[in-house]
């Protein structure tokens, strides 16, 4: 498998402390050994300490990175700062935030900065619900964040939780996002800490797992809004039939941890994803390069159960969660707890998402580069990125792609004529870049 030379994606914590304490917390730090909420920030992080370990990631070359916490807004002294200086640098930034803290004038900032996007959390449609889970009084102000970001250009995204607590509620919390003015909804399963036993109790069964998916689609295709899942589920856990229903949306879903993505503390130490404890060391004494070298077993089939490797989705799938494998078995390679059993009949077309499915360039078609793309170049080949998506290239298709970029406006018979590559193998590599939408056609 390959091996990036650095992350491509970073989750850059700005701060511990939260308004809310929500009972589904995912960051392990915010536990105590007892499971006991933990609150740690140490406003004495000034903002040069943030500057040195953004710098590690510009200097790197990630292309994104997510402001997260706890709660950002808590440190917009040096929040607004941070994003000003990333975008200097040319990253994508979006922010992580739960939109309670929010002013006119911090909406007003985020659109002056062009914020590339936002995630905002709302665990229900239901004030008393959303307030429970939270464990504070914001479900008014985090609906009036939504509100006023809606009206901007910044792209949103509303997240919601689902648990016990809340599972049944997901259309309605869609149409109540969708009152607000938003358009992008999307849902993320508890994943168990294992430090916390709550949340065992909290996590969805199999079942109501699959059903919240159908409440999902449902919210696609009658309310019309975009969807996504934020965590990578295990494909097993769907029938065949669910598995082409759900592809758009749980089919472009896999763990990435330690592979493109990473999560930095507010202390500077890299972890592979937002909710491992997995430290590959602190980028502001090590170095981000050295941090990551020692994450380079999150890359291995060995990170797999057995019953995985012999499994046709585990390309697509990566054994889902390796944290939420963690905290059912207490290893990372443990089984992922809404794995199943192995699926080995094969992938059928019709189950590819849309991104995987290429259809013929012709010839003559116009093509050209996304706006947004880049490229960088690895030892394996390289990697080409609009915002948080990503497509890797072995060597010679990576170095052909490269010399396609700099010629601007193209078709194939162009590439073939001029580059003297082969027609056959030049359509297939042009039409699975244009399928992942890192060209467009020009009308």
């Amino acid at each position: 498998m390959f091996r990036l030379s650095s992350p491509l994606n970073a989750q850059m914590e700005v701060t511990e402390a939260c308004n809310n304490a929500c009972i589904h917390c995912y960051n392990y730090w915010r536990y105590l050994e007892t499971g006991e909420l933990l609150d740690r920030d140490d406003r004495t992080r000034s903002l040069g300490h943030f500057l040195a370990i953004l710098d590690e990631i510009i200097n790197a070359g990630v292309a994104t990175v997510a402001f997260t916490g706890g709660e950002p807004f808590l440190r917009r002294d040096i929040l607004f700062d941070l994003v000003a200086h990333a975008k200097h640098a040319g990253l994508d930034v979006s922010i992580n935030t739960n939109g309670a803290l929010m002013t006119a004038g911090d909406v007003q900032r985020v659109v002056e900065l062009s914020v590339d996007s936002l995630i905002v959390s709302l665990l229900s449609s239901r004030p008393g619900t959303h307030n429970d889970l939270v464990s504070a009084d914001t479900f008014t102000k985090t609906s009036k964040a939504i509100q006023m970001l809606a009206r901007t250009d910044v792209v949103l995204d509303v997240n919601m939780v689902t648990s016990k607590k809340n599972w049944q509620q997901v259309r309605e919390t869609a149409e109540y996002v969708k009152s607000l003015g938003g358009t992008a909804f999307s849902t993320t399963p508890v994943i168990a800490c294992h430090l916390s036993s709550e949340h065992l109790a909290l996590m969805l069964s199999g079942d109501e797992l699959r059903a919240t998916m159908h409440d999902l689609l449902w919210v696609k295709n009658e309310l019309g809004l975009s969807v996504a899942v934020l965590e990578p589920i295990a494909r097993c856990l769907f029938t065949k039939e669910e598995r082409k229903l759900f592809k758009d949306f749980v089919g472009t879903r896999i763990c990435m941890g330690g592979i493109s993505d990473c999560a930095i503390s507010a202390d500077g130490d890299l972890r592979a994803c937002i909710m491992s404890s997995d430290i590959g060391g602190n980028v502001t004494r090590e170095g981000i390069y050295e941090a990551w070298a020692n994450l380079s077993h999150w890359k291995e089939a060995e990170m797999l159960p057995s019953r995985c490797l012999i499994c046709s989705y585990v390309d697509r799938c990566g054994g889902g969660c390796r944290v939420a494998a963690f905290s059912k078995t207490g290893s990372l390679r443990g089984e992922d707890p809404y794995m199943t059993e192995p699926l080995t009949e094969g992938i059928d077309c019709f189950e590819c998402t849309s991104e995987e499915y290429a259809q013929k360039v012709e010839p003559d078609t116009k093509l050209r580069p996304h706006s947004q793309l880049r490229l960088r170049k690895e030892e394996f080949g390289g990697a080409l990125i609009v915002r948080h998506h990503n497509m890797f290239l072995n060597g010679d298709a990576f170095n052909l792609f490269t010399t396609v970029v700099g010629m601007g406006e193209f078709t194939v018979r162009e590439i073939v004529s001029q580059l003297g590559t082969e027609g056959g193998e030049t359509t297939e590599l042009i039409s699975a870049i244009l399928s992942r939408g890192f060209l467009y056609v020009i009308d």
